[in-house]
């Protein structure tokens, strides 16, 4: 009998069919939505006995992992897994999954939504209507005829590729693993790094926080870019130096920026960022559709049935 905690808020409410689908699987189903809340022993005593963790945003490093000896696999609802002590894992063998791809989509659509928003400064003209200050209308900007850079090209940045193909754009990737076959289908050209961001138009960032892409997206690389770029980061925000954005558009060397994500989630309320009326802010809600929420749970929810069934996870990260 397999003992599996879940850490997801409101589980059971959020996601009835995967929950129906878990409880069908013989598992001992801990719920525990305020782990991160909890002290070092409470956390300890969550754990006793777990053998199966399905996981949100949480930290699980090594400490709170050494918490849990019993623990075989994590699941993390999400493509996402820098929350998880991976070295640990491989050298403990606990097995690692997540829902890559489900929400690849929701993703895609969200950062078209804020490509437009932003080339249309649509904050701003939302301002003005609520005030009927008619006489401050001004002209936006169109996607076509733009070069649209992808730094990454992922299954998100793909499907970016894919979404903008009647906008009539030129669109360019930069990605040292660029599945060639892809990009060929989608008229995608592969450049490196310095002519990404001297030919973007706009500049959408699809990559994971690793040591490597750590504030890659710094004073330096934002010198680079065009005058009047747009820069959007639906990606993590530890790629990104935020007092070097707000500079960058401070400045006017960007026109507008828009981020899913930040540096610090939730931002500190007086980020300085959202005093700029050339930057949108979201609340890391890209990835959080309906269909991508159904996916990911039931994708999840069959990895750890599979698991426990003793048959090999679909979605293995470690």
């Amino acid at each position: 009998m397999f003992h599996l905690l879940i850490t997801i808020k409101d589980y059971q409410k959020r996601f009835p069919d995967a929950w129906n689908y878990l409880t069908g699987s013989g598992a001992v189903i801990t719920l525990c939505d305020r782990f991160s809340a909890l002290s070092r022993e409470e956390k300890a005593a969550v754990l006793s006995g777990k053998e199966v963790l399905y996981v949100a945003a949480e930290n699980w490093d090594a400490d709170t992992l050494s918490l849990a000896p019993e623990v075989r696999m994590i699941s993390r609802m999400g493509s996402g897994v820098d929350n998880i002590d991976l070295a640990y894992c491989r050298a403990n063998g606990i097995t690692v999954t997540n829902s890559k791809g489900c929400n690849a989509n929701a993703v895609a659509e969200m950062t078209l939504l804020l490509m437009l928003a932003s080339l249309r400064g649509l904050i701003r003209l939302q301002d003005i209507a609520r005030r009927g200050s008619w006489s401050e209308r001004y002209p936006g900007r169109e996607l076509r005829g733009k070069t649209v850079g992808l730094m990454g090209f992922g299954l998100i940045a793909q499907r970016v590729a894919a979404l903008l193909q009647p906008f009539g754009v030129q669109i360019v990737a930069h990605d040292p693993w660029l599945n060639s076959d892809a990009a060929h289908a989608l008229g995608v050209r592969s450049v490196d790094f310095s002519t990404l961001l001297q030919s973007s138009d706009l500049l959408s960032v699809h990559i994971p926080a690793t040591k490597e892409t750590f504030r890659l997206f710094r004073d330096t690389a934002f010198q680079q870019m065009k005058d009047g770029a747009i820069f959007i980061n639906c990606s993590r925000g530890a790629i990104v130096d935020e007092d070097a954005l707000y500079n960058a558009l401070a400045c006017g060397k960007l026109s507008a920026a828009a981020s899913d994500v930040f540096t610090q989630e939730p931002p500190e309320p007086e980020n300085r960022l959202f005093r700029l009326p050339n930057f949108i802010g979201t609340p890391h809600e890209g990835g959080m559709t309906l269909e991508s929420a159904y996916d990911d749970s039931m994708t999840v929810a069959k990895d750890i049935a599979a698991f426990i069934r003793g048959e090999a996870p679909r979605f293995r990260v470690v």
